[in-house]
């Protein structure tokens, strides 16, 4: 209702506006595009969905274990937790460029840290009260807990190499 009332208030904001023709035709299809591949998108997204075991990640990776961290924690061994879904685009972009990275997973597995994955593809209960336990409602959430941070520490949303680097050295030191 917000055009209609911004009308109503200034009714000659209307000339502003470029006038029908050829351009209209070429907005239609560009919408008509990417409205397709919206929908394979989504279409991907619910194959997902239905598939009986969604874990398809790197062997390095373990599935998440709340009891399990603590346990590792008290062993002293470091774990990085990466919280992430099919649907998140901003988590797919972290595990492209720093998560699954070559480099990356070479520095953590000489510094022996354990990487575990929670997949929030679908509703988890377990995975919500970690993320309410730190005051996050959405993902991607990606903490390495240590021994000398117990509590954890997070990393920013959007990972990169140097970043994520900085805060693991900050953490493993």
């Amino acid at each position: 209702s917000l055009p209609y009332l911004l009308f109503s208030i200034k009714p000659n904001i209307i000339k502003s506006f470029p006038r029908p023709g050829k351009w209209m035709i070429y907005i239609k299809y560009t919408f008509g595009i990417f409205f397709i591949i919206s929908i394979f998108w989504l279409g991907g997204l619910l194959k997902n969905h239905y598939k009986e075991d969604n874990q398809n990640y790197s062997d390095t990776w373990v599935s998440f274990d709340k009891k399990k961290i603590q346990s590792l924690i008290t062993n002293k061994i470091p774990v990085l937790l990466d919280i992430t879904a099919e649907w998140c685009i901003t988590c797919q972009i972290n595990k492209k460029i720093v998560l699954d990275n070559k480099e990356i997973i070479d520095i953590l597995k000489e510094k022996e840290v354990i990487r575990m994955r929670a997949d929030w593809t679908l509703p988890n209960g377990d995975i919500l009260a970690m993320l309410k336990e730190y005051d996050r409602y959405g993902i991607p959430f990606n903490i390495i807990f240590t021994e000398k941070y117990p509590e954890g520490i997070i990393f920013n949303e959007f990972l990169t190499k140097k970043n994520f680097l900085d805060v693991l050295n900050k953490s493993l030191l």
